[in-house]
């Protein structure tokens, strides 16, 4: 399968994307996620939205020494086409957690507010 970079969102358009999925999951102080169903102590966000005809996935699963997040586009003819993956790991004293939310908080859910939710839907 070919694929024309020219048919695939370019960061400007995952950006918004990005910061509400983070904005309600990890970076939140009360994330609005659900147990994974196949990784036990792992914990799973899924935000959709769309981009032009397709559909923009972002999938953010973690767990107390690392996590990971997937920004996938599921076409309108079914197949999926993985964008951007980025892994972590390493681990915080339980102490540290709500500090580093807390950190990374303010800055979600300014770009949540300055790009709109709905501003990346094209």
């Amino acid at each position: 399968m070919t694929i024309n970079p020219l048919t695939l969102p370019q960061i400007k358009d995952l950006e918004a994307c990005f910061f509400e999925a983070m904005a309600v999951g990890y970076a939140s102080i009360a994330p609005k996620v659900a147990p994974h169903p196949t990784l036990e102590g792992w914990k799973i966000n899924t935000v959709e939205g769309t981009w032009r005809s397709d559909i923009l996935v972002i999938t953010d699963e973690w767990c107390d020494t690392g996590g990971r997040t997937l920004i996938s586009l599921r076409r309108d003819s079914g197949e999926s086409v993985a964008l951007w993956c980025m892994r972590y790991w390493g681990t915080y004293s339980k102490k540290e957690v709500p500090f580093l939310k807390q950190a990374a908080s303010p800055v979600c859910r300014l770009w949540k507010e300055r790009v709109h939710w709905r501003s990346w839907t094209h």
